[in-house]
Parts: structure tokens; C-alpha cells; sequence
């Protein structure tokens, strides 16, 4: 495989990224097929006080290594 075509085996590929919003998770953000270590996802503002973020694939590792989840304020 091409060098510029391999992805490491514990990148997320599949995940969701939800707000617990008036007692209820919501969900702000699906990806699928992500290849990238670092993946910026948008995604309408909320007021929440707790975040989750459900990984749901990877690209072959049994585990998933997320070294850091920011989110910032709409710009």
C-alpha cells in the first residue's frame, strides 16, 4: 500500500460526539471513514455542561487512542 494511503490502525474511523442538552444526549457531530489524526468537526452551538464523544470504529485496533477533544466557541 502507498505510503500516503495508509492509516494508522487505532485513528478513530466512525464517531459521535454528543451534548447532554436539556437531559437528553444530542447529537452534534457524526463522522464516518475519518483517515485524518486530527479531525476538526462543526457543529451548531449548544449550552451543555457535559460532552461525549463515542467512538464507534477504528481502522483495525480492538482500542481507540484520542490523546485530546477541544471545543471552542462559534466564531
Amino acid at each position: 500500500v502507498e505510503a500516503s494511503l495508509r492509516v494508522i490502525p487505532e485513528c478513530v474511523r466512525d464517531f459521535r460526539l454528543c451534548a447532554w442538552v436539556h437531559d437528553d444526549w444530542q447529537t452534534l457531530a457524526e463522522v464516518r471513514d475519518n483517515r485524518q489524526r486530527w479531525c476538526r468537526v462543526r457543529f451548531p452551538a449548544v449550552v451543555s455542561t457535559r460532552l461525549r464523544l463515542e467512538v464507534l470504529a477504528t481502522h483495525g485496533d480492538p482500542r481507540a487512542q484520542v490523546f485530546e477533544l477541544r471545543v471552542y466557541p462559534p466564531e
